[in-house]
C-alpha cells in the first residue's frame, strides 16, 4: 500500500513537472522571440522558472523517497536526469531575467537627476488647519471654482490651478500630493485598473535642468519607470538594449529622446492602468510657455492620462486653460490665513497680554491681516514674524500698527 501511494506521488509530481516544464517552455520562446516582451512579461518568466523549480524539487523527493527500499526504474532515473537539466535550465533562466531586470534599473537610473526634489523639499509644509477646504463641494458665497474632489474621480482630463505670486500654489502642489485623499478618489477613477502618479516643481532658482523640459520629462519618466520597470524596454528599447550589450550608457539624455519615450509610454493602450501627473510653477519654466502648453495639451489628450497643473495666471496660461477645471488659489484661503495668524498669535504671551490691554484692538488685528493680505501667505509670513517681536518687545498699538503697514501688500 505504501509503495502504491508512493508511485502515485511521484505519478502527480512529474505531471505537475511536464505541465510546468511546457509553460517555462513557451515562456523562454516568448522571451526569446521579443526583444521587448509585453508589460509584466519579466514577472510572468520568473514566476514560472521560479514554481517550476520548486515542482523539481517535489519530484526529486517523491522519486528518492519511493525508492528508498528498491532501485530506481530506468524511467525514473530518466526523469531525475530531466528534472536535473531543466533545473539547470530554470537556474539559468533565473540569471538572465535578473541580468534584464538589473540593466532595465540601470537605464532608468539615469533618468534620475542629483536635485530633481530639492524643490519640492524647499516648499514649505501646509498648515495643519489649512485647504480643508479643497475637498468639499464649492460654497455658493464664495467665488467659483470646480469641485477638486470631482474632478479626480471624473473623466476630465486637466486640472489648473493658479494665483497670484505667494497666494501658496506650491504648498497647496505639495499637499495635493501628501493626501491619501487625492489617491482615493484617483482610485475611484480608475475603475479597478493600476494608478501610477508622477510630480514635478518647476524651479527658477534652481539648476538649469530644475527649469527646462528635459527635467520635466527625465523626473516624471523615472518616477513612472520605477514604480513599473516592466514599461523600461517599451519607453526605451534602444537605451536598454545599449545597456544589455555594454554593461552601461554614458550617453547624455537628449531632449529628442525624452519626448518619444513620453510618447511612448502616454500612447501606451493599457486598460489596467492609469496615469496622473501633478506638475507645479509652469510660469517657472526657463523656456516658451507655449512650447510647454503644448505638450501638456497633447499628453492630456491620451485617455488614460490626467494631468494636475499650477502656474500663475499668465495670458498664455489663461488662454490654454480658461475653460479648464480651475481654482485661483487667493480667493479660497481667507479663512485658512486667519487659521494661520491665530495659531501663531493666541499661543504668544505678548498678544494675550495685548487682548487684556487693548481687547477690541486684538481681536480686530486678526481680521485686518486677513483682509489686507488679500490671499498672498508671503505677505501673512512676513507681517506675523514682524508683530510676533512687536509683542515681545511690548509694542503699543501704534507701533504694531505701524508694523502691520509697513510692508505693503502688493510686496
Amino acid at each position: 500500500m505504501a509503495e502504491a501511494l508512493a508511485g502515485f506521488g511521484v505519478a502527480a509530481n512529474a505531471v505537475a513537472f511536464v505541465d510546468f516544464g511546457t509553460k517555462v517552455f513557451a515562456a523562454g520562446y516568448s522571451l526569446r522571440k521579443s526583444a521587448h516582451g509585453t508589460v509584466d512579461a519579466d514577472e510572468t518568466h520568473e514566476q514560472l522558472t521560479t514554481d517550476l523549480a520548486k515542482v523539481i524539487d517535489d519530484l526529486n523527493k517523491s522519486i528518492e523517497s519511493s525508492a528508498t527500499h528498491r532501485q530506481l526504474t530506468p524511467n525514473e532515473t530518466g526523469l531525475l536526469e530531466l528534472a536535473k537539466q531543466c533545473n539547470a535550465a530554470a537556474t539559468k533562466l533565473l540569471t538572465a531575467l535578473e541580468r534584464l531586470k538589473s540593466r532595465a534599473n540601470m537605464a532608468n537610473g539615469t533618468l534620475q537627476f542629483r536635485d530633481s526634489e530639492d524643490r519640492h523639499n524647499r516648499i514649505s509644509k501646509a498648515h495643519e488647519a489649512t485647504f480643508l477646504w479643497l475637498y468639499q463641494n464649492p460654497e455658493e458665497s464664495v467665488t467659483a471654482w470646480s469641485c477638486f474632489s470631482k474632478w479626480l474621480i471624473s473623466d476630465t482630463k486637466l486640472y489648473w490651478i493658479t494665483g497670484k505670486a505667494g497666494s501658496g500654489k506650491s504648498t497647496l502642489m505639495k499637499y495635493i500630493y501628501s493626501q491619501q485623499r487625492t489617491f482615493d478618489h484617483l482610485e475611484e477613477c480608475c475603475g479597478g485598473a493600476t494608478l501610477l502618479t508622477a510630480a514635478f516643481f518647476f524651479w527658477n532658482s534652481g539648476s538649469e535642468i530644475q527649469m527646462s523640459q528635459p527635467g520635466l520629462l527625465r523626473s516624471v519618466l523615472h518616477q513612472i519607470l520605477s514604480k513599473r520597470p516592466s514599461l523600461i524596454p517599451v519607453v526605451f528599447p534602444a537605451r536598454l538594449e545599449s545597456c544589455i550589450l555594454f554593461g552601461d550608457d554614458p550617453q547624455a539624455w537628449s531632449l529628442t529622446e525624452l519626448r518619444q519615450g513620453f510618447q511612448l509610454l502616454a500612447a501606451q493602450n493599457l486598460a489596467d492602468t492609469k496615469f496622473c501627473f501633478f506638475i507645479d510653477g509652469l510660469d517657472e519654466f526657463a523656456g516658451d510657455p507655449v512650447t510647454l502648453i503644448n505638450l501638456l495639451k497633447d499628453v492630456s489628450s491620451y485617455p488614460n492620462i490626467k494631468l494636475c497643473v499650477a502656474s500663475r495666471p499668465w495670458v498664455e496660461f489663461e488662454d490654454a486653460f480658461k475653460d479648464r477645471s480651475s481654482l485661483r488659489v487667493q480667493d479660497l484661503t481667507y479663512r485658512d490665513i486667519q487659521a494661520y495668524v491665530s495659531s501663531h498669535f493666541l499661543g504668544h504671551v505678548g498678544f494675550a497680554e495685548l487682548e487684556r490691554r487693548e481687547p477690541e484692538y486684538a481681536s480686530q488685528l486678526i481680521e485686518d491681516i486677513a483682509r489686507k493680505a488679500s490671499g498672498v501667505f508671503l505677505w501673512v509670513n512676513l507681517v506675523v514674524h514682524s508683530l510676533l517681536a512687536g509683542f515681545g518687545n511690548a509694542d503699543r498699538v501704534s507701533d504694531l500698527q505701524r508694523r502691520l503697514e509697513f510692508l505693503p501688500p502688493d510686496l
